[in-house]
């Protein structure tokens, strides 16, 4: 991760919020995207008020779809990335825009497996800005953001049952559920989805 984020560009402090197209969203993320093997494909400012879920100019919320490159991305792919691109780009979006008061950013199924415009998330983090400055991104882990998950409900992981079956996550959540001392996990599930 570490090389990623060397490869994002320096934080512009006359803008407080995120521009509201995709094209300006990728020239900050797109080379640190390149590197883990993901490209951005959707980027939007979305009002939450009320309950709505709206695309606007003066949203707090920024949403982030990414899809792997790679077509043969596995699922412990989509699971290890799940905490390495949270780590990356979480700090640095509500630094970079301090008027953000919540993000997403969601894993999205390869063309090849799944060619909708908008296709369920393979993986899906959700949490607010209070919430992003308990976690430890530069030393945590998987398993430190499924703690979080599981214990505070402005911290909301979705996976697909591929990812949920896959090594690298069951691996973590057992580890999650040991240290919060429950038996089952609260994580919630998106609709299954192949990932190649």
């Amino acid at each position: 991760m570490a090389v990623a984020g060397a490869l994002l560009p320096a934080v512009a402090t006359d803008q407080t919020l995120p521009p509201q197209d995709v094209t300006s969203v990728r020239r900050v993320y797109d080379e640190a995207f390149a590197s883990m093997g993901l490209r951005l494909t959707r980027a939007a400012l979305i009002d939450l008020e009320g309950g709505r879920y709206e695309p606007s100019p003066d949203g707090r919320h920024l949403a982030l779809y990414v899809e792997p490159i790679d077509p043969a991305y596995s699922t412990d792919q989509y699971a290890e990335r799940l905490w390495t691109l949270s780590a990356l780009v979480t700090p640095d979006v509500f630094e970079r825009w301090p008027e953000l008061e919540s993000y997403d950013i969601c894993q999205e199924p390869h063309p090849d497996v799944n060619d909708d415009p908008e296709p369920p998330p393979v993986t899906q983090l959700n949490i607010t800005r209070a919430k992003a400055d308990l976690i430890d991104w530069v030393d945590g882990d998987l398993v430190e953001l499924l703690i979080a998950a599981r214990t505070d409900n402005d911290v909301r992981v979705i996976i697909n049952r591929a990812v949920r079956e896959s090594p690298v996550y069951a691996e973590a959540t057992t580890e999650a559920r040991a240290a919060t001392g429950a038996a089952d996990t609260p994580v919630l599930s998106a609709p299954p989805t192949s990932t190649g």
